[in-house]
Formats: structure tokens, C-alpha cells, sequence
């Protein structure tokens, strides 16, 4: 159990809107964390679906819970609510479809301690069929760091595995810090707070520390705020690009940082026009494809490595994908996926295991060679990311 004093209070902010599926969990994984000094603020953000019920139940349970209950305003609107009645000395962000590991709090708390930071970053696991664990490679210590231009250029890349993110959610911050950095978003802004607020953090930070370790789980969700697609979220790109941009100009930052930020957004709109012409443009390719010259090829993986590697492999005349597997059968407008048992049934050369992670990628081999699959027939290599 980590020490603690009165003063050391953790304020845990959980907007909720209809998340009536999710925020049990959440909660749960909240009020079980072995750091228990903690304020938990669940924010209702007008829910219909009983979700501010299923809170104000929790709040009866556990006197550290307030709930407040407020007409729908959206994500910062409510972030800020929880603000305003946050009483600890860091504060911490929870979205309530998502879930965090028990001793995350006190993690991060004793990190922040040890090194007296203004906010301490960590990495988070993406909950999707690929199960991508985005993690800081190693513990850097920015302490009045000249290296802020680079961090920048981290923050507004795409890379899954970049050392610096935007996520708020699997930070710790000191309380005056993030409320003033979280200031600079408009209240109007529906898109986008979570890297405006990591800029702001970035620039204005003198000591912050980002640690190997992840213990967020972000739960990807099709009807999500961050993966809908419509005209109104272009419009929404070009006044976070611009609230960006004039960020930049203003703390004179370099143009390098103003180029990553339209290389960002120039990939943001190419991504949206292909979904809207139904153009199928690919994040990811295998490194190596002359390697696969004359090979039958088992598939392994449906996410969205699997994916761009069916489509670049489909185009190249010299080998053949004999079948794609995964864990269940699912399928596509385009191809059908087969459970992973099916392949004692399949003549083949390899498997290419179609995943990000590596350690994912290590589990599914393992699982393979304990069916008696030879480990000469697995392959896996780190996917390159193509828009870049």
C-alpha cells in the first residue's frame, strides 16, 4: 500500500453520458485502485440511458464518490465541472467506457512524488482486436528540457507506439498546472481537447517524467466521439488545426512543429475522403513482401494490421493467401475470417501473425506452437506505418 497523508489526494474526473453498458466497470476499477486517497468526481453529462443512476448507486456505497448531475454540454463542459469542485493535489481522467489497472494511481503518484513533476505520462492498452499496448519505450525525465520542439513533433504524429500521445486519460497532473493548461480549450471545442491540452502541458511544463508502463485500457467503440466521421468534423479539423497553429506562433515554436501539425491533419482529411468515396486506404504494410515471393500464406489477425496486410498482399501477383484466421469467425464485404482452428485442416507455408504489438504477437505464438504448429512457420515483424 502506497503511503499517503491527507494532502495527497487523487480528484478523478468521469464524464458520463450514456455509458450505461461500461461505467460499472469503470467505476469499479476506480474505487478498487490500492491508492485510496482518492475524490472521485462522476460528472452525469445529461444521460438518458439511467447511467446517472447506475453513479448515484456508487455514490451511496462510497462516500469518496460526488456525483453531479448536469444538462448535456459535452466532454470539456464536463471535465471542467469536475474541476471546479477538485480538491486533490494531482488529478487524474477517466472516461467512462473505459477501465484502469488497480495500482495505476499509485503508480503514477509515487512517480510524481519521486520526482516532484508537474504531470507524469504513461501508456494505455488499446482494447481492439489488435490489443495494441502503446507505452513510452523507456523513463525519461524532462527537467527544464530544451527537447520540447521534439516532444511536440511526438505528440502530432500518428505512430501507435509514439513516446509522448495526446491521451489525457493515462496521465496524473498537478492540480493548478492542468486546470490553467486546461483553460486554453474553448468551451465549445467538441474535438480535440485532449491535444490542445497536452500541447499547452508540453510547452509550459518545466519538469514532467513519461514512464515505460501502461495501465489504461481505452476501449475502442465504433459509435465513439473520437471515431465518427461526418462534414461537421472536417469543419471541426480546421478549427482545432488553426487553435493549434496559433499555440504554436505564440510560444515561437519552430516551423518544424507547425509542419508536423499539417502533416497531421493533411492525413486526418485524406483518411475522412476515403471514407466518404469508399477508398480503402491503408495505414500499415508489411516490410518485406518479396519475402512472402511463392509462399502459402496463412493470415493471423483481423484488426487493422490485418487488414492492410490482406489488401497489400492481394495485390501481389507471387504468393497467395490460403486463409485468414483469428480467434472467431467474423468476415467482411470482402473476405471471410476463420476461426483459428481451421488451420490443422490447411496446407501451408507460414503464418504471418498480423499484429502491432509484439508481445500480442509473442502470446499468439506461443498459443501456436502449443498446437504443434513449428515455430519456423511463424512470422512476425514490426508493421510499417505508411502515412507518416
Amino acid at each position: 500500500m502506497t503511503k499517503q497523508r491527507s494532502k495527497d489526494i487523487i480528484s478523478v474526473i468521469v464524464p458520463v453520458y450514456n455509458v450505461k453498458n461500461y461505467v460499472s466497470q469503470c467505476i469499479e476499477s476506480i474505487i478498487n485502485q490500492s491508492y485510496t486517497n482518492l475524490q472521485i468526481i462522476l460528472v452525469d453529462d445529461g444521460s438518458t440511458d439511467g447511467s446517472g443512476e447506475i453513479c448515484d448507486k456508487y455514490m451511496r456505497t462510497d462516500s469518496r464518490i460526488q456525483v453531479i448531475h448536469k444538462k448535456n454540454g459535452g466532454l470539456t463542459a464536463s471535465r471542467r465541472a469536475g474541476m471546479k469542485i477538485a480538491t486533490g493535489k494531482y488529478i487524474g481522467f477517466v472516461d467512462a467506457d473505459d477501465y484502469i489497472d488497480i495500482d495505476m494511481y499509485g503508480i503514477l503518484y509515487s512517480a510524481a512524488e519521486r520526482y516532484q513533476t508537474q504531470f507524469v505520462h504513461s501508456g494505455y492498452f488499446e482494447d481492439s482486436k489488435d490489443k495494441i499496448q502503446c507505452t513510452p519505450s523507456k523513463t525519461v525525465h524532462y527537467k527544464n528540457t530544451q527537447k520540447k520542439e521534439q516532444i511536440l513533433l511526438e505528440l502530432f504524429s500518428l505512430y501507435p507506439d509514439a513516446e509522448i500521445g495526446p491521451a489525457l486519460w493515462c496521465n496524473l497532473y498537478e492540480r493548478n498546472f492542468i486546470i490553467n493548461n486546461y483553460m486554453l480549450v474553448p468551451h465549445s471545442q467538441s474535438y480535440g481537447e485532449d491535444l490542445i491540452t497536452m500541447c499547452s502541458c508540453i510547452i509550459n511544463a518545466d519538469n514532467f517524467i513519461s514512464i515505460p508502463d501502461s495501465f489504461y485500457h481505452y476501449r475502442v467503440r465504433g459509435d465513439s466521439i473520437s471515431n465518427s466521421v461526418s462534414e461537421k468534423r472536417v469543419l471541426e479539423y480546421y478549427v482545432l488545426y488553426d487553435l493549434l497553429k496559433k499555440i504554436l506562433e505564440k510560444n515561437k515554436c519552430t516551423e518544424s512543429s507547425i509542419t508536423a501539425l499539417k502533416r497531421r491533419f493533411h492525413i486526418l482529411m485524406l483518411q475522412f475522403l476515403a471514407k466518404q468515396n469508399n477508398y480503402y486506404i491503408p495505414k500499415y504494410k508489411y516490410s518485406n513482401i518479396e519475402e512472402l515471393k511463392n509462399k502459402k500464406i496463412i493470415l493471423y489477425g483481423c484488426g487493422k494490421v490485418g487488414q492492410d496486410y490482406y489488401h497489400q498482399i492481394c495485390k501481389y501477383q507471387y504468393c497467395a493467401i490460403v486463409s485468414w484466421v483469428d480467434q472467431k469467425e467474423t468476415h467482411f464485404d470482402y473476405a471471410a475470417i476463420e476461426n483459428v482452428d481451421i488451420l490443422k485442416e490447411k496446407e501451408y507455408d507460414i503464418i504471418l501473425i498480423a499484429v502491432y504489438d509484439e508481445s500480442t504477437a509473442n502470446d499468439i505464438k506461443r498459443q501456436l506452437i502449443s498446437f504443434g504448429i513449428s515455430e519456423k512457420k511463424l512470422i512476425w515483424k514490426k508493421a510499417v506505418l505508411i502515412l507518416d
